[in-house]
């Protein structure tokens, strides 16, 4: 049945969630959950639907992914080996078997969690009365134990053979590690706030460094001094003079949670060949046209070279205009000649360094860039009392389980959780949370800005400066799951886990965890862990990842997200309210949209995060160049042989902005010869007398489709190989970004050459930067245009701000964490109220273009009035001896329709919780989808 999804009425009509059947060959059902409200059976004994995974054999455990070689994770029932009372790991781990012996205990969890999640049977021994008694009491609680089971040097394949064959072991599995594998994502559970990287084939390749720079042997000094740039004071200058400048900007550096630039992996093993280690993807050159942000261990070793003055290179011949580039069909506006401190006014003075009106995801009809679309028409999520000062609207604790925390940012610094000294001696944390990668287990600092950008989304300050989070009132723990060298593994996840389950029992309202990273996150250990969060009431929001697939397909596991009633995993949308073309989907697996396109937030504010900060030409008073009314404009250039595409360049009076003047440099194609999807060109930046400038920055805009867009700065290192300073690719759909090369010093401290242009007649110096654009599902055509504004080039170190554009499903993770914590305001913490809260996100959602490819069929939208709720399935259940299946959830109303498995079916009874239908006679085995659409629809 199709549906229409552009009506705010829709989710009434056609926002059905989905649910799986199991059928019997033959037709007869089997239940997959106990009934809504039947007596539950004795878990130990009848367990539920059986989950496969339990049962893997070792070659198919060592062939499933990348993992930490002799390293093993174990569930163990401690009953197992006793006759009487638990023993082992927790009672006296010198009771462990012979296969367990040197273990590390990283979580006990109940029985029940373990049988919800297997399916499996365990058996409650008698006590020592006879008759249950004390130890069968026992045997239902903290029962099963998580170990660590390492073998310096030993083979893990020999480890897990050992282990399976111990008794009492339930199940085993590698530590298997989790890489950042660019812009493509991980195989296997990467951290998901990674680009959706452009096409980098051979014809769309960029100009070769040879085209642009002719070094010697030294590299090339970039001097930044010119006749009136600021100096080292005024470019270390106070942030209460930044807060002091006028007008705003932003930035797009879109920062996949750990770039691709790791750092070899000497224990991890690939399924491959797993008697080689594996390392982790290690594109240090930054000639990548995917994401080359550098690891934080990378980020470490540069931090005391790192420099903005550039002074300290020895000079070289300049780079003459190259050949190979055409001027692009002018209008007939003079060129500017930039000159230092000649910035032209800024516009849109008094929003200084407060950036609340660039997020488009709450900002309404305040949103400051201008595109074809009314305001009204941007996606808005609808935060209640968004941004308005001394008002709240969440209470409690969100968990970001992630890279870290930035907890020193100025917009995070006033929102963290602070554990109390007693409680950081009991659970071994610092003051704002713990580390389970590496380093001093009590700092989760964050180098990498993930965890930052993820924990501003949510809580940012509402105080004026920066962003504005979603919620106000809540406070942030962080948790660092994530190691230097870009990887993550099981065992950091579970730590954490169990420490948020740890800290709950310990008396911290935590309420919410954002868990922003995707893949396959179905272990059975896993599951036990995300159960045992359930049972204490906490909301688990996990994203789905960004390889635009469908994860119904490629997930190992499908049930094993849904043995939880507390959790949401999230798709990302666009500024318009359309599925991002880089995001999972799945109609059984994901649940909800939320914004994840061109999201404004928090970086980390050390040195060595340089690379991810945005550079505000508005907000550099030393600028050598910064134009936003376009009286007069820099020149465009595009290489004709590599792109099949003419084009011509003016100013546009009256049209689009990014700072709402109504001026821009509007580019429109003017002939094209084929069909491409990419297309590439460059601004020459005019930077005066000025020998060179740290950083470059530009808005941009494509109006009537959906884009991705980038920008680049091309050098060579000291081996003369091409090197690029770049943003990431930022989605454009309905909403402007800004995106800045920001990393220029890091690169010259590590011996990189980035010489400005001269030109032929020695008269003006240029920062060229190259700007690529993608069109998603489409080819570019005579008369589409691009919009570019705030163009800026500069040194000033004061105008490159903690804040930018990212995409991924990461980022709109976030932002339905936040939900959950404004949705659980006024209630205790409990597993039913955690249900009632992902019951309620399901139900609050809205439709737009493509988004039926999830349970909700909608993106969240707290603006969602209760009598316009979405239906939402829980659960369902066949009764055999009336052959009738009946369907738990809320907001049915009182009448609708139901389909199973795409067919209309027999209704019996309804209600607002319950429905009961009809089981065709004639069904085909298997997993079915039950579809409710309510009275409204």
């Amino acid at each position: 049945m199709k549906k229409k999804l552009f009506t705010q009425r829709l989710m009434n009509a056609v926002l059905a969630a989905t649910l799986t059947v199991s059928m019997l060959c033959g037709g007869i059902p089997s239940a997959v959950h106990a009934e809504e409200g039947q007596e539950n059976p004795d878990l130990l004994q009848e367990g539920a639907e059986s989950n496969g995974n339990f049962n893997m054999s070792v070659e198919e455990l060592l062939s499933a992914g990348p993992y930490e070689e002799g390293q093993v994770l174990v569930l163990y029932d401690r009953y197992a080996n006793a006759e009487e009372g638990l023993t082992g790991a927790g009672s006296d781990p010198s009771d462990l078997p012979s296969g367990l012996s040197g273990s590390e205990l990283i979580d006990t969890v109940s029985a029940e969690s373990y049988v919800k999640a297997s399916g499996e049977t365990l058996e409650v021994p008698v006590g020592s009365d006879g008759n249950g008694g004390e130890s069968a009491s026992a045997a239902t609680g903290d029962r099963i134990s998580v170990l660590l089971v390492e073998r310096e040097g030993k083979d893990t394949g020999e480890i897990l053979t050992e282990v399976m064959n111990t008794p009492g072991v339930l199940f085993a599995q590698p530590n298997y590690i989790h890489s950042i594998d660019g812009a493509d994502g991980a195989d296997q559970g990467v951290l998901v706030g990674t680009e959706a990287a452009l096409p980098s084939d051979e014809s769309t390749a960029a100009l070769s460094a040879a085209e642009l720079a002719e070094s010697g042997e030294a590299p090339t000094e970039n001097v930044t001094a010119g006749p009136d740039e600021s100096t080292d004071a005024a470019a270390e200058e106070s942030r209460a003079e930044d807060e002091s400048a006028t007008e705003t900007g932003n930035a797009g550096d879109e920062q996949s949670t750990a770039g691709n630039n790791g750092e070899p992996q000497d224990k991890v093993v690939s399924p491959e060949d797993k008697d080689q280690d594996k390392k982790a993807d290690a594109s240090a050159s930054g000639d990548s046209s995917s994401d080359t942000t550098k690891t934080p261990g990378e980020k470490d070793k540069d931090k005391t070279e790192s420099t903005d003055s550039l002074t300290e290179r020895p000079e070289t011949e300049d780079i003459i205009d190259p050949d190979g580039l055409s001027t692009i069909e002018d209008l007939g506006e003079e060129n500017l000649v930039g000159n230092a401190g000649g910035n032209e006014a800024a516009v849109g003075a008094g929003t200084g360094t407060d950036f609340a009106r660039y997020q488009w995801e709450y900002a309404g009809d305040t949103l400051i860039p201008v595109t074809e679309h009314d305001p009204g028409r941007i996606y808005n999520i609808h935060a209640p009392s968004w941004n308005q000062a001394g008002k709240t609207n969440s209470e409690g604790v969100v968990a970001v389980i992630d890279t870290g925390v930035d907890y020193t940012h100025p917009d995070l610094k006033n929102v963290m959780y602070q554990f109390p000294s007693e409680l950081q001696k009991e659970l071994n944390c610092g003051p704002y949370g713990a580390n389970f990668a590496d380093g001093n287990r009590k700092d989760p600092m964050d180098l990498n800005s993930h965890g930052t950008h993820c924990a501003g989304t949510i809580a940012g300050a509402w105080d004026g400066y920066g962003i504005s989070g979603m919620c106000s009132g809540c406070k942030i723990m962080a948790l660092k799951v994530m190691k230097k060298n870009g990887t993550m593994s099981d065992l950091g996840i579970y730590r954490a886990m169990a420490f948020v389950a740890d800290a709950a029992d310990k008396g911290v309202d935590v309420r919410v965890t954002n868990n922003s990273y995707g893949g396959i996150f179905t272990w059975p250990i896993f599951t036990v862990e995300l159960l045992e969060l359930e049972k204490r009431g906490i909301v688990c929001i996990y994203s789905s990842g960004n390889e635009s697939e469908e994860i119904d397909k490629t997930q190992r596991d499908p049930n094993g997200y849904s043995r939880a009633s507390n959790i949401v995993v999230v798709n990302a949308a666009t500024a318009l309210g359309s599925h991002a073309d880089f995001s999972n989907y799945g109609e059984r697996m994901t649940h909800v949209y939320a914004p994840g396109g061109a999201i404004l937030s928090s970086v980390s504010t050390d040195e060595s995060a340089n690379e991810e900060k945005m550079y505000f030409g508005s907000l550099d008073p030393s600028a050598f160049y910064y134009n936003t009314t376009f009286s007069s404009r820099p020149a465009f250039k595009m290489d004709k042989e590599k792109y099949p595409f003419e084009l011509a360049s003016g100013t546009a009076a009256g049209s689009y902005s990014y700072d709402r003047d109504g001026r821009a440099v509007k580019i429109k194609i003017t002939k094209a010869k084929q069909e491409r999807s990419s297309i590439e060109f460059a601004v020459d930046i005019p930077i005066g007398a000025n020998k060179n400038a740290s950083y470059a920055s530009l808005a941009f805009y494509a109006p009537g489709g959906q884009y991705s867009a980038k920008i680049y700065r091309n050098g060579v290192d000291k081996d003369k190989k091409e090197v690029k300073s770049e943003s990431s690719d930022v989605t454009v759909e309905g909403s402007w970004t800004l995106l800045s090369c920001s990393d220029v010093p890091d690169k010259i401290a590590k011996g990189a050459v980035f010489n400005p242009i001269t030109s032929k007649d020695g008269k003006q110096k240029y920062v060229r930067i190259f700007v690529r654009v993608f069109k998603v599902d489409d080819s570019f055509k005579v008369g589409d245009t691009f919009y570019v504004d705030q163009i800026g080039a500069g040194s000033g170190k004061g105008a490159l701000l903690p804040f930018c554009y990212w995409d991924g499903t990461s980022m709109a993770t976030p932002h339905v964490a936040a939900e959950a914590a404004i949705l659980y305001t006024g209630r205790t913490r409990s597993m039913k109220n955690a249900s009632e809260v992902v019951s309620d996100i399901k139900s609050k959602v809205t439709g737009g273009s493509n988004l039926s490819r999830c349970t909700s069929h909608g993106k969240v939208d707290l603006a969602v009035e209760a009598d316009d709720q979405s239906p939402v399935v829980e659960n369902a259940v066949v009764n055999k001896a009336d052959r009738t299946i009946t369907i738990t959830g809320s907001h049915f109303l009182d009448k609708g329709k139901v389909f199973l498995a795409g067919t209309s079916a027999e209704v019996v009874s309804w209600s607002d919780q319950k429905i009961v239908i009809k089981c065709p006679k004639k069904m085909k085995s298997g997993v079915q989808i039950v579809k409710v659409d309510n009275e409204n629809g």
